[in-house]
């Protein structure tokens, strides 16, 4: 579910669900745990992988989701242009509604 065991600790507490109903709860990462061990001697554990408790029995077939917000940097498209702005003795005045040019 993670890529990495970092990512598994910034998570840790956060609610998880299953397509059926059943929720759960993000432990800790395994690191070297029952079903997390390297393939060949000396190898390393795989990353990513976490310990989740759930309400009730879940299947193999079951998938887990959870619903996580990031911080998202959102660029700047535009470039402020300064110089052209209007002068400070003269009042900004709004442009006129639809129902004003009628009276």
């Amino acid at each position: 579910m993670f890529t990495s065991d970092l990512e598994v600790a910034q998570c840790e507490g956060k609610e998880v669900r299953t397509v059926s109903g059943i929720c759960g709860q993000v432990k800790k990462a395994a690191k070297e745990e029952i079903g997390n061990e390297p393939k060949k001697k000396g190898g390393q554990t795989r990353e990513g992988i976490d310990r989740c408790t759930f309400e009730d029995r879940i299947l193999m077939s079951d998938i887990v989701f959870m619903r996580g917000w990031a911080d998202v940097e959102v660029p700047q498209f535009f470039n402020p242009l300064t110089t052209a702005l209007q002068p400070r003795d003269r009042t900004w005045q709004g442009m006129k509604t639809v129902a004003q040019l009628w009276r």
